[in-house]
């Protein structure tokens, strides 16, 4: 199988090489990373091989352009040491003519990251083999749903995710657009899962691509940012949501997708059924009680029994109760049934 290089040269050793672990460390695109301190070294080593992405300082690029080889070296980004204007729809990178992006040298890595998926999906056509390790299309869904208001349901999918996370690659995918979650990134993301159902109707095949201009990742957790309005939640469909899912597991090797479920979507039940766990939040008192049996009453009559055989209870306690919510969620990681909101067991 052909090798895709993404190479780094800068002359400062020290920043080359750093640069270059963070991308390899943090960009989950399959590059095979190369990294070079001498642009002559550089070109080389691409007598034999085709470079896929170059990322080289200003000084590096002026050198290969004195060697005439420029013309090897089809997709590049210049990082420029004098370079101090971002334009924020980029990102801080800038498009030249060509297939040339213009970079300030001294942003924050993650920044860097950032402009290189922005270039990556610039130029779809360049990059159409790159993506993520494929997995084998086995994983579990675990969908969170309860008819109970102000349950706390999104901050314990959320932490079950996170435990999840910590054993094999998980993925939080979440359908409530007044959802805490945002929080989380510090700012309001510029794209959510209604732009990666968009861009992967517009550009088939590129779901890995387009998955890394989108999610945002909370230590080992990777999360898809929900919808803006209820009118979204409510178009997205059943069917949508199972294509998501597949491609999320065959094409990025998610072992683990967790969906954050609300009243919006018009095909609950259906999603609820194609989850191989249901977690439902209960909490003991007489009303709660009451909204839990009509659930109950409801998936009956309308032939969803199946879903309430894979559903898990959760009477958890406050998460202020932090010795005894981390137990309960421990439980929850495992697969077992939260049933004791003290005791985790």
């Amino acid at each position: 199988m052909k090798k895709n290089y993404f190479a780094v040269c800068d002359g400062n050793e020290k920043y080359c090489r750093r640069l270059t672990e963070y991308l390899r460390d943090n960009l989950e695109f399959s590059f095979d990373y190369v990294s070079f301190t001498d642009a002559k070294l550089m070109d080389e080593f691409f007598n034999r091989r085709t470079p896929g992405l170059i990322l080289i300082s200003q000084e590096c690029y002026g050198q290969l352009e004195e060697m005439g080889s420029l013309s090897k070296y089809k997709n590049a980004i210049v990082l420029d040491e004098d370079m101090v204007t971002e334009e924020p729809d980029r990102l801080g990178i800038i498009f030249d003519v060509g297939n040339l992006g213009r970079l300030g040298k001294y942003l924050p890595a993650k920044r860097i990251m950032d402009s290189v998926i922005w270039y990556c999906a610039e130029y779809p056509e360049e990059f159409r083999d790159i993506g993520l390790k494929p997995g084998r299309g086995q994983c579990s869904v675990h969908g969170f749903y309860t008819p109970l208001s102000r349950s706390g349901q999104t901050t314990l999918s959320q932490k079950v995710a996170e435990g999840l996370a910590m054993e094999r690659r998980t993925v939080l995918i979440c359908l409530d657009p007044y959802s805490p979650l945002n929080k989380m990134f510090g700012r309001e993301p510029e794209l959510d899962i209604t732009d990666l159902l968009y861009l992967d109707d517009l550009n088939p095949g590129r779901f890995a691509l387009n998955l890394e201009r989108v999610k945002n990742s909370v230590n080992a957790l990777d999360i898809i940012p929900p919808p803006k309005t209820m009118k979204q939640c409510r178009e997205i469909s059943n069917y949508q949501l199972t294509e998501l899912i597949k491609h999320l597991s065959e094409d990025c090797g998610y072992r683990n997708i967790v969906i954050d479920l609300k009243d919006y979507s018009d095909d609950l039940f259906d999603i609820l059924r194609s989850c191989d766990k249901v977690y439902t939040v209960t909490r003991l008192n007489d009303d709660d009680e009451y909204r839990m049996e009509r659930y109950k009453k409801i998936l009956l009559e309308n032939g969803y029994e199946d879903v309430l055989n894979k559903t898990l209870k959760c009477c958890v306690p406050h998460i202020k109760n932090s010795e005894f919510y981390d137990m309960c969620v421990s439980s929850l990681v495992r697969g077992v049934e939260v049933l004791d909101p003290w005791f985790g067991r």
